[in-house]
C-alpha cells in the first residue's frame, strides 16, 4: 500500500527544501501557517481547534486517499491513507507528548498501532524520527505552494487563468521541468518531458497533473494528486489512537 504522495528517496531533498523554500506565491500569497477559511468555506467536524493555522486537506491520488492534518502550532500531526480496498494507514506526531512530553509517536499499521517515544533517557528512537520526518516532508510537498521556485524568472512556468477546485480561485501555473535548474521535488512531478501543471490556493497545493506525449504523438494527462476537502477546524481528539477522519468530508 502506498502510504505518501512521496517517495522515500526524496526524504533528504525534502528536508532541505522545507527549511529553504516557505512562501506562497501568486495572487494566493499565504503559507499554509496563516491559511483560514476567510473568502473560501470549509468543512470540519464541531469541537475542533480553530485556532488560526489548524489545517486538514485531503487528497485523491492513484486509487487512494491522503489526509494531512495539523493542529494551530504544528506541534501535532498526522497522515491518514487510506486505499481503494479500504486499508488505513495512520501516522500521529505529537512533538511534545508522551510521558515526559519529549514527543511520541502513534502507528496504525496492520490492524494494529504502536506506540513510538521520540526519546528515552539518553537514546532516541530512530523509528519514530524517520515518521515524524517523513509526516514534515508530506507537508512541504506536496501540501505547501512551492510555485515561488516554478514560476521565478529562471524556471519560467507561466501563470494561467485561474481555476476553481472545491469552490476556491486557484492560481494556475504550467510548464515543462528545465534541464539546467534543480528544484525541491513536487509530488510526482520534475520530468524533464512533460507539461506540468501546478493549481495553488492561500497557500496550499489543491492539483498537481502533468500531461506527457506518447511516440506516436498522442498525449496521456495525469492526476498527481488533487484536493478533495480542507478543513480549518481540527479536533484535538484526532492526534490519539482513533482511526475517526470525519472531521474532514
Amino acid at each position: 500500500m502506498k502510504k505518501l504522495l512521496t517517495s522515500p528517496a526524496s526524504v533528504v531533498t525534502t528536508l532541505v527544501a522545507s527549511a529553504l523554500f516557505f512562501a506562497g506565491c501568486g495572487d494566493s500569497s499565504a503559507t499554509p501557517d496563516a491559511a483560514s477559511p476567510k473568502g473560501g468555506s470549509s468543512s470540519g467536524g464541531s469541537g475542533g481547534s480553530s485556532a488560526e493555522g489548524a489545517l486538514s486537506i485531503k487528497y485523491m491520488a492513484e486509487g487512494y486517499t491522503t489526509i494531512f492534518t495539523k493542529n494551530a502550532d504544528g506541534s501535532k500531526k498526522r497522515i491518514d491513507t487510506i486505499d481503494s480496498e479500504g486499508e488505513h494507514n495512520v501516522q500521529i506526531c505529537d512533538r511534545n507528548g508522551g510521558p515526559t512530553k519529549d514527543g511520541i509517536v502513534y502507528l496504525y499499521e496492520d490492524g494494529e498501532w504502536t506506540e513510538l517515544l521520540r526519546s528515552e533517557g539518553d537514546s532516541v528512537n530512530m523509528q519514530a524520527i524517520r515518521t515524524e520526518q517523513q509526516v514534515n516532508n508530506f507537508y512541504s510537498d506536496p501540501v505547501r505552494d512551492l510555485t515561488t521556485y516554478y514560476a521565478s524568472e529562471k524556471v519560467g512556468y507561466k501563470k494561467q487563468a485561474s481555476q476553481t477546485i472545491l469552490g476556491k480561485k486557484c492560481d494556475v501555473y504550467t510548464g515543462v521541468y528545465p534541464d539546467d535548474v534543480s528544484l525541491p521535488r513536487y509530488g510526482a512531478l520534475n520530468f524533464k518531458n512533460s507539461e506540468e501543471e501546478i493549481a495553488v490556493w492561500n497557500g496550499l497545493t489543491m492539483r498537481l497533473k502533468y500531461t506527457r506525449t506518447n511516440s506516436d504523438g498522442s498525449k496521456k494527462e495525469s492526476i498527481v494528486c488533487e484536493a478533495q476537502a480542507v478543513a480549518f477546524s481540527v479536533p484535538d481528539a484526532i492526534f490519539t489512537k482513533t482511526l475517526d477522519t470525519s472531521w474532514i468530508k
